[in-house]
C-alpha cells in the first residue's frame, strides 16, 4: 500500500476532520492508498515539530509528502522579507524530506488567498501569495522530485469587489460578481 502525508497548518487539520472516513469521495482507494494529514493550527515553518514529523514519516514511510504551508508565515509584520525567503525555506524542507527520509516526491500545494488576515493587509497578503506561488512553479519546473499542485475548482477568488481568474495559472483581474470562494 502506498502512503501520502499532507503536512500543513489549520487548513489541513480541518481537511482531515472533514474527510475522515470519506477519502473515497476524492477517488482514493483505501486499499491502495493511505492518506495521513498532519495539520497544526497557526503553524509556521519555524515552529514545525520536526521530531513529530520525523517519527511519523519513519512510521508511515510515505512515498509522497504534500506541503500546504507558508500562508501563516506570510501574515506577519516582516512579510516583505518572508516573501523573499519562503520558497527557499520550502525547498529546504523538501530537501530534508528527500535526503533524510527517502521521500520520492514532494508536492507544494498552491497557497490560498484569504479574505481576512491578522497582520498583513489582505491585498498585500494576496499579492504575496501570487508571488510565492509563481516562484514555486518556476522552481518546480527544474525539479524531478518536486511538483506544484494547482487546486482544481480554483477558478474565481474574491478580494473585495475584484475577482482574479486563476484558470490555468493565469492571473487576469476582472470586476465581477463573486462566484466561488476557496479560501482558508
Amino acid at each position: 500500500m502506498s502512503s501520502v502525508i499532507v503536512l500543513g497548518h489549520s487548513f489541513i487539520r480541518r481537511l482531515d476532520d472533514s474527510l475522515t472516513g470519506s477519502w473515497t469521495n476524492l477517488g482514493f482507494d483505501p486499499d491502495q492508498l493511505q492518506v495521513l494529514c498532519l495539520g497544526k493550527s497557526g503553524g509556521k515553518i519555524p515552529n514545525l515539530d520536526a521530531r513529530f514529523i520525523s517519527d511519523t514519516i519513519q512510521q508511515v514511510q510515505p512515498s509522497v509528502v504534500l506541503l500546504q504551508i507558508g500562508g501563516n508565515d506570510l501574515d506577519c509584520a516582516d512579510n516583505v522579507r518572508v516573501k523573499g525567503t519562503l520558497v527557499t525555506d520550502l525547498f529546504s524542507i523538501a530537501q530534508w524530506l528527500v535526503t533524510g527520509f527517502g521521500i520520492k516526491r514532494v508536492g507544494f500545494l498552491k497557497l490560498l488567498y484569504r479574505r481576512t488576515t491578522r497582520v498583513t493587509p489582505v491585498t498585500i497578503y494576496n499579492e504575496n501569495v501570487d508571488f510565492v506561488n509563481s516562484a514555486l512553479i518556476q522552481r518546480c519546473m527544474g525539479s524531478t522530485v518536486c511538483f506544484f499542485w494547482r487546486h482544481k475548482g480554483y477558478l474565481k477568488i474574491c478580494v473585495g469587489t475584484v475577482s482574479t481568474c486563476l484558470l490555468r495559472g493565469c492571473a487576469s483581474t476582472y470586476i465581477l460578481c463573486v462566484e466561488q470562494f476557496y479560501m482558508a
